[in-house]
């Protein structure tokens, strides 16, 4: 919701608002606290829902060396659907999902051969 700000003319802001507030169905991954008043000015979300949607957007630990466990949140997703209870959902990306989306290419460790 906060992206909504970042258009240039109010009327644009409130055009975008009116998309959200009108869609059928509205997926939302982790959000941060701050981001729930917006939110909620568009969709009912429960405070329980609040609470998940802000949980998934903590960042990782801070053990960084161990790259098998993701952050939390990475892959859930709320589907609200009118004001009716929120759907939680968790998509894995397959093997070849993972090498395409893999925007840390750059920071693998290459071994020499």
């Amino acid at each position: 919701m906060r992206d909504l700000l970042a258009l240039p003319r109010e009327e644009d802001r409130q055009k975008a608002a009116g998309f959200v507030e009108r869609a059928g169905m509205v997926i939302c991954a982790g959000l941060p606290r701050d981001e729930m008043p917006r939110l909620q000015q568009v969709v009912n979300v429960s405070k329980i829902e609040q609470q998940r949607l802000t949980e998934w957007s903590t960042p990782p630990g801070w053990d960084t060396t161990d790259n098998t466990v993701d952050p939390p949140g990475r892959g859930n997703f709320l589907i609200k659907v009118g004001s009716r209870p929120g759907i939680t959902m968790h998509v894995d990306l397959t093997q070849a999902e993972l090498a395409v989306n893999d925007t840390n290419k750059r920071w693998h460790h290459k071994t020499s051969g």
